[in-house]
């Protein structure tokens, strides 16, 4: 993967208006700006998600040929691993 940096992040509320992104260590990921507690949960999640996705991918692309990842299961690994090449940088 890219070199982003690892998780996990946290979304910490720096007033009532405005919410950072920081790492366990305290490392700014986002200025604190105007985003909605939802946004900042969901960003705060990224590094876990793409980890997540990483490890879907893997299983379904291992078990491929059982009955219910053959009907659907390609596409969607197939969109996963497009997800996981755009969060790795490729365009």
């Amino acid at each position: 993967m890219s070199a982003y940096t690892p998780g996990p992040w946290y979304a910490a509320p720096t007033t009532p208006e405005n919410i950072a992104i920081i790492t366990i260590e305290g490392q700014l990921i986002c200025d604190p700006c105007p985003m909605s507690r939802a946004d900042a949960r969901l960003i705060a999640a990224a590094p876990e998600l793409a980890c997540l996705l990483s490890r879907l991918a893997g299983f379904a692309a291992h078990h491929a040929s059982d009955s219910a990842l053959a009907a659907g299961g390609r596409d969607l690994v197939a969109d996963a691993r497009a997800l996981l090449a755009r969060i790795e940088g490729a365009p």
